[in-house]
């Protein structure tokens, strides 16, 4: 039987794919431990084709489903998979050759255990102001993690994460109605089974961004949203993904408020970052910003009454950043 299955969801993605699976050509893991299924969800690009062309040392197995979005391609991917474990990887990733070795060794020398690798963004081109403000807070991120901060549930992404097939199949997967979030929701569903979080340092897939700012503060704001939702379901994890909104005492409080009322475009605060005079304010500010941004897709989700509850009295928690901000 195979070791390790590797799921990978794409939508007309085919260079960015064609380097991912490449990289994953060059791993220290034999090909006959690992294979790799790529379910292609509806592309319209070259994906197919591209996919027919390679001649690779591992199992590939493509599979072709219409547009139902990368949760459910995800779920496809474990029903195909012959894999005890399976690792999800997103197809713009570059893994580093020791990858799934180091996934494959965590997952067979601790059972039950959630893997946790780290996606260090590299910006594809010139990229503007908060596209390198945020990949420089998302490594920095993971770089608290290399230190020895435990992992938790809300560090699950779905980019770089391995799971024993035999829990997802028993939680049936991810959801597959939520648009973001679906990752970490799993994963706070995988926990409260009984599984552990781990993660892993020696498994690092470089993800190279081709986002702007605009694209990155808009997927800010679909976390927000995506909050929402999850805080509804899962009621007992709402003091993590909502917390903290009201703190009186700070300026930023106060200003993000007014601002959040006035519904100010992002696009305008995002503006004022590159005329700071000074590293550390333009830091500050982007992770004002950044806030902004996620509270925006929370206010855009939330009722009038649980707007209000949301934002009185408790600790701020945005993905991935809560630590930062």
């Amino acid at each position: 039987m195979t070791a390790l299955s590797v799921i990978i969801a794409t939508f007309n993605r085919a260079a960015q794919l064609r380097a991912c699976l490449e990289s994953l050509a060059h791993q220290t893991l034999a090909p006959e431990e690992f294979e790799v299924v790529v379910v292609v969800d509806g592309s319209t690009d070259t994906t197919r084709e591209m996919l027919a062309s390679l001649t690779l040392p591992y199992r590939l197995i493509p599979v072709s489903q219409p547009n139902r979005g990368q949760a459910a391609a995800a779920n496809e991917g474990i029903r195909v998979a012959t894999g005890s474990y399976c690792l999800f990887l997103d197809d713009d990733i570059r893994a580093t050759p020791g990858l799934l070795r180091a996934h494959l060794d965590t997952q067979c020398g601790w059972a039950g255990r959630v893997g946790i690798g780290a996606m260090p963004i590299v910006l594809a081109g010139a990229q503007d102001w908060f596209a390198r403000r945020y990949a420089e807070n998302w490594n920095a991120h993971y770089a608290r993690l290399d230190r020895g901060r435990p992992p938790s549930w809300n560090d699950a992404y779905g980019g770089n994460l391995s799971v024993p097939r035999a829990d997802l199949l028993k939680l049936s997967g991810f959801a597959t109605d939520l648009t973001a979030g679906y990752d970490i929701e799993l994963a706070y569903r995988l926990v409260s089974q009984g599984l552990t979080m781990g993660y892993v340092a020696e498994a690092v897939a470089h993800q190279h961004e081709i986002k702007s700012g605009r694209g990155l503060a808009a997927a800010l704001e679909r976390e927000g949203e995506a909050a929402v939702e999850l805080s509804r379901r899962h009621p007992e994890a709402a003091g993590e993904l909502l917390g903290g909104f009201d703190h009186p005492s700070t300026r930023a409080t106060r200003l993000r408020r007014v601002l959040l009322r006035v519904g100010l475009p992002t696009r305008v605060l995002a503006a004022v970052g590159p005329l700071l005079p000074r590293a550390d304010y333009q830091r500050r500010w982007w992770r004002f910003v950044a806030t902004y941004c996620y509270w925006r897709g929370v206010r855009r989700a939330s009722g009038r009454t649980h707007w209000s509850s949301v934002t009185r009295g408790q600790r701020v928690g945005q993905r991935g950043s809560a630590d930062e901000a």
